[in-house]
Parts: C-alpha cells; structure tokens; sequence
C-alpha cells in the first residue's frame, strides 16, 4: 500500500513538473536520490528520468529567492552550477550529501561521464580537503556546512551525524 502511495505521489511529480517543464529546485535535496530507489524498485524509468530532470535544474537560477531566504548564497543548496560543472563540495553538509547520492546513482544506471567526473572531482574534493578524521563533515557551525579547504576547527565544528550518515551512503554509491 505505501509504495502504491508512493508511486502515485511520483506520478504526480513528474506530471507536474517535468512534464510540464516547470523548472524547480528542491530546497533539501532527497528527491533525486528517492526517485532512484523507486526507480531500482519498479523498473519504472520515469523515476529515472525524473531524477535526472530534477539534476538538470540546478546551477541555472531557478531556486535564487524561492528556497533560500536566509541563505542569498546558490551555494548553500548546491545550485551555483550545473551539477555536472561543480568541482567543489560546498553549502550544508546533509543536503550536498543527499544531492550528490542521487547523482551518483543516476550516473551508475546511465553511465553519464558528466556526472561521474563531478561526482569523483566532488568526491576527492571532500575526502581530501574537508573531511574530519573521525569522519565528520560540514566544518563550520553557521551554515551547517563546509567552508575553506583545510578549516576544519574543533572546536564550534557542525559535523553533524546526519551528514556523516549521507557521507557514507555517497561512498557507498561511489
């Protein structure tokens, strides 16, 4: 019963948006990365392709003054650029996570060489640059999120579970 709700809730999603054109971009990305499991689930590929539409959005100003009133900065929500075009781990810590899972699984079901060369450059990004030696990741307190390459304070650090638990997920897809 609840993947029937599921799946028409998908439905209507993608009648609303894709379908239509209508250009969205989730404040708290975890659509992508759902849509790929209910795509593995179903074998439906509108769920794969919907997850791909929803990718294709970002970077291109369509949640600038929509998602993000406190945060006039795309980078927090990872819309800054096409996703396929960022190098860099940026903005809060659980939804880059999320962001980047979804991506992730796309790329391994459509073998899309723009998104498993950002998902590796993001990748190396985190590990190499911004990860904790426990683990942790998002480094800075005031945007839930990474910050400098390399700032990793110890004290006032965000390194929220949350987004730890989403960083060993994205490695498990990676």
């Amino acid at each position: 019963q609840l993947l029937d709700v599921a799946i028409r809730f998908a439905d209507h999603i993608d009648s609303f948006f894709r379908r239509q054109n209508k250009p969205w971009v989730s404040g708290h990305q975890e659509i992508e990365l759902a849509l790929m499991k209910l795509y593995h689930h179903t074998n439906n590929k509108a769920y794969l392709h919907l997850a791909e539409w929803f990718l294709a959005q970002r970077g291109r100003g369509y949640g600038k003054g929509k998602i993000w009133d406190d945060w006039k900065d795309p980078k927090y929500c990872q819309d800054d650029l096409p996703v396929k075009e960022q190098k860099e781990i940026t903005g809060h810590a659980v939804r880059a996570m999320y962001l980047y899972t979804g991506a992730a699984d796309v790329a391994a079901v459509t073998n899309d060489g723009g998104y498993i060369r950002a998902m590796d450059t993001i990748w190396e990004d985190g590990v190499y640059r911004n990860l904790y030696l426990t683990g942790g990741i998002g480094a800075q307190a005031r945007n839930e999120g990474f910050g400098l390459d390399y700032d990793l304070p110890n004290e006032g650090a965000y390194a929220e579970t949350c987004a730890s638990v989403g960083m060993v997920v994205w490695n498990q897809r990676m």
